[in-house]
């Protein structure tokens, strides 16, 4: 029975540096009955690390390290089920004790409850300071930065309180804005799973900037009052609850806060809020609200013709600064949904030009494409599609995608299947492409054919058994389920 125990399978995990240290552990002054159990230790440490010699039985042990005294088996079942629970003890003090991050992480926590804030700063500076030190990788600057986030908090709620919670404390006002970025990005940091498991010591910060964090952080700072709280409670709701239950009345007063204080505020926040605002509507449109598309629309465009779309620049190690492709296809996308072609346009024609010289013609091409496809011109968008040579990869999916609606708009079907075949060679060479991006593309391509080839040779029952497996299919939504429904909705109209 003792070779299946908890205590046996932890004991083999020890190394003997581990297993000595352990007995010294187990005889400190943390446990008064710990030398109660150096015997049991001393016995048990001969078979380690297999512990699967036919002597190790409940009789013998208790024989060897009690003497001749009667076995009692549910007393010596309890002794084992206790010097478990200290060997667990001492595992937890081993894994705290060996990194530093993870140890003066407790000890701020630890104080921060306890109120002690003036040894709180100082521990929360040298915690700063050892994860600034961390080894330099790139993929784990963000990572760090966050990492932070949780020690300036710390370090500013002590200063805070010293100062008599006054609201005019500005070091607390700038943290806010740090926790706004915080809590934006929070959801980054876990793409880096796979990091994460080859480096222990990055995984400590992933413990401590937990949901429960959060939690904290909001309830402290919702005690006071600040000129940032409806924004937090905001980006609180839209990390923490979602769609459904977010605060619709929090969103309208941040966003007004922004229309009307952007130029007082850092870029960086007025650039967070905007993204939060933007992911906000996102969701509600998700969930059926198609109001908040003109909200997405109106935040967008207020974006663009204020100064804020100008702060997005990013330089390019030139006197000249280029504006990031990715923002302006959002814009350009949100306008297009939005069914504000005339804007879109215009849009196109003058922010285009501040786009890298690399990225500027396909770019503008694929838009101008998608503008006259808005506008009825499928020939036109078809000469710009093919006329593309070069795109930030991100795009090459959507791309092909757009192409293909457009062949199906115009009946080629003999160039739909080479561009089918295209993007399924895309794929395949491109294993870097996310699991999602996949399977929805996948899906897509599924059921664009067999829709293209209905529309040219139509048949009433295959129309109506297509249309259920679309819409009973979740996994194309991503690309496309819209336009295939619409396509199956006009056949069904004119066949069925």
């Amino acid at each position: 029975m003792i070779k299946k125990s908890k205590l046996i399978k932890l004991l083999s995990s020890l190394s003997k540096q581990e297993l000595k240290e352990f007995e010294r552990f187990l005889t400190s002054i943390y446990f008064n009955e710990g030398k109660n159990y150096k015997h049991l230790v001393r016995e048990l440490k001969k078979f380690h690390p297999e512990f699967n010699h036919p002597k190790l039985t409940n009789e013998y042990i208790h024989l060897k390290a009690f003497g001749k005294s009667k076995l009692n088996q549910k007393v010596f079942l309890n002794r084992l089920s206790k010097l478990s629970i200290v060997l667990e003890e001492y595992l937890i003090h081993k894994m705290i004790s060996s990194n530093k991050i993870r140890r003066k992480t407790i000890l701020a926590e630890t104080l921060f409850e306890r109120g002690c804030f003036d040894y709180l700063k100082t521990v929360s500076t040298s915690l700063e300071k050892d994860i600034s030190e961390l080894p330099y990788d790139k993929s784990v600057v963000p990572l760090k930065e966050l990492g932070n986030i949780k020690t300036e908090y710390y370090y500013l709620m002590s200063d805070y309180h010293n100062a008599g919670k006054s609201s005019e404390n500005l070091t607390l006002i700038n943290f806010l804005e740090g926790l706004i970025s915080f809590m934006a990005g929070k959801r980054e940091m876990y793409n880096y799973e796979n990091f994460y498991n080859h480096k222990p010591e990055y995984n400590v910060l992933k413990e401590v900037l937990n949901d429960e964090f959060i939690d904290n952080v909001i309830s402290k700072i919702s005690e006071y009052e600040f000129p940032y709280k409806d924004i937090l409670i905001l980006l609180y709701n839209n990390y923490k609850i979602g769609t459904n239950s977010a605060d619709d009345d929090v969103f309208f007063k941040t966003r007004d806060y922004l229309y009307n204080n952007h130029k007082n505020i850092s870029g960086e926040l007025s650039s967070t809020l905007f993204a939060c605002l933007n992911d906000y509507c996102n969701n509600k449109i998700e969930g059926g609200n198609s109001a908040f598309m003109k909200y997405k629309f109106e935040i967008c465009k207020f974006f663009v013709s204020s100064e804020m779309f100008s702060s997005q620049y990013i330089a390019s190690g030139t006197k000249i600064k280029y504006i990031h492709h990715v923002l302006f296809m959002n814009t350009f996308n949100t306008s297009i949904e939005a069914r504000e072609l005339e804007w879109a346009e215009s849009f196109v024609v003058l922010y285009s030009k501040l786009l890298h010289p690399d990225e500027r013609q396909g770019i503008y091409d694929f838009c101008y494409a998608r503008i006259y496809a808005n506008k009825g011109d499928f020939k036109k968008a078809l000469v710009l599609i093919n006329k593309i040579k070069t795109i930030p990869e991100m795009y090459k999916i959507s791309l092909k995608i757009t192409h293909l609606k457009f062949l199906y708009k115009l009946n080629n079907f003999v160039d739909a299947l080479k561009v089918v075949d295209s993007l399924k060679n895309f794929l395949k060479k491109h294993s870097d492409e996310t699991d999602f991006n996949v399977k929805t593309c996948n899906a897509f391509l599924k059921y664009y054919v067999p829709i293209f080839e209905l529309k040219l040779k139509p048949d009433k029952k295959m129309i109506k058994s297509l249309h259920k497996e679309v819409i009973d299919n979740k996994d194309s939504n991503n690309y496309g389920l819209g336009w295939l429904m619409d396509r199956l909705e006009e056949l069904k109209n004119e066949y069925c």
